[in-house]
């Protein structure tokens, strides 16, 4: 079995002393991992970083093995977040949370073409989060835990919706939440589309909120935690939201 597709790396790993282990998500295969031998050879070792856009062929006898890669670069992505702390941590997060809960060979194109959008927006905008908060509630969405946030949970309504229940992940009017508002969360903007200059404090309640129900529906009732990565995007968000209170 094999087949060629367009991939973004998402993670490599070292295997043995030349070989490494890589994940790709393919637009057409899902999130697959295959071995690279040579991967640190010096024609190699430029082209399974992080965030780059390959052509990837997949060798293996059958679908279930572990299988060879071998790969063309098509876009070499790497070098434009080296600079940018945070940048680069939001690509470290976004992969880490790609390779922990998506299902190996399981059909993701949405999240192929919402992770290539968010490495398009990292290398070219500095508005970049709202890419990356879509990511984050398209993955709670394509594994089975969409936020509902088209209506009242409580009158159906669909105006003046303001706050989220931690307990359902369902919107909440403003009247109704009122009297219950310590215990809810706030509708950020990033949630609904709209996009603040350098409004730190709406992008890390976004971030909190999506690492809420992360860990609520998927990480924890698996006995794990929160990548590093996506903790660490959080404090860098924190600290600067502090900074400038």
């Amino acid at each position: 079995m094999n087949f060629t597709d367009k991939a973004i790396v998402i993670s490599a790993r070292k295997y043995s002393e030349s070989s490494g282990i890589v994940s790709l998500l393919t637009q057409s295969h899902g999130l697959c991992k295959g071995l690279v031998r040579n991967i640190t050879s010096k024609k190699q070792r430029g082209i399974y970083q992080m965030g780059n856009f390959l052509e990837a062929t997949w060798k293996g006898r059958l679908s279930e093995h572990l299988g060879n890669f071998n790969a063309e670069i098509v876009a070499s992505n790497a070098a434009y977040f080296l600079s940018d702390s945070k940048k680069l941590t939001a690509l470290t997060a976004a992969s880490a949370l790609i390779d922990k809960t998506l299902s190996e060979r399981e059909m993701a194109d949405d999240i192929f073409q919402n992770m290539f959008t968010l490495i398009e927006s990292l290398k070219y905008k500095d508005h970049w989060h709202i890419d990356y908060i879509n990511l984050e509630l398209l993955l709670l969405s394509h594994l089975g835990f969409r936020l509902q946030l088209d209506k009242c949970a409580a009158t159906d309504s669909i105006n003046d919706l303001f706050y989220i229940s931690p307990k359902s992940g369902k919107a909440v009017s403003r009247a109704s939440g009122y009297p219950y508002k310590d215990k809810l969360f706030t509708i950020p903007d990033l949630f609904i589309g709209k996009v603040l200059d350098d409004n730190e404090s709406d992008i890390l309640n976004s971030l909190n909120i999506c690492a809420y129900f992360l860990e609520k529906y998927i990480f924890t009732p698996h006995n794990i935690k929160l990548p590093e990565s996506r903790l660490r995007l959080n404090n860098l968000f924190s600290s600067e939201t502090i900074y400038h209170c």
